[in-house]
């Protein structure tokens, strides 16, 4: 039985799915996903000094990934990636509307990348 996103945008569910259309890591067999994301990760890194980019972070240096700032994970230019750590990483995932306007911040003052606003939602 076929279980499908409850929003009504058509996605199948399957036990990689988080909320908002996330989906963990990269399929192991499809190898030419997998070159790609090595590559992005050895070019964006490699533009960071291979350090996190949290100021505030608490490793700095201890595996590293690169996070997509809008989390779309089909938008790849360097403008969406940033480095951080897998702590970083991880809590990036809760408040995402904060980690998302701090990390175009970060971006911004670093590499001079332009964004769009990004209006703050007030809880009702």
């Amino acid at each position: 039985m076929k279980r499908f996103c409850k929003c009504g945008c058509g996605k199948e569910v399957n036990k990689n799915y988080i909320r908002g259309h996330q989906f963990i890591g990269v399929k192991k067999s499809d190898e030419t996903k997998q070159k790609i994301s090595n590559k992005l990760k050895g070019t964006r890194t490699g533009k960071d000094s291979h350090v996190c980019q949290n100021p505030k972070c608490w490793f700095k240096k201890v595996r590293l990934s690169v996070h997509h700032i809008d989390y779309d994970k089909e938008n790849c230019r360097p403008s969406n990636l940033i480095t951080l750590c897998i702590s970083c990483n991880a809590r990036a995932n809760t408040n995402r509307i904060f980690w998302e306007k701090l990390y175009k911040y970060i971006m911004y003052k670093k590499y001079k990348y332009s964004y769009e606003y990004i209006p703050i939602k007030k809880a009702a």
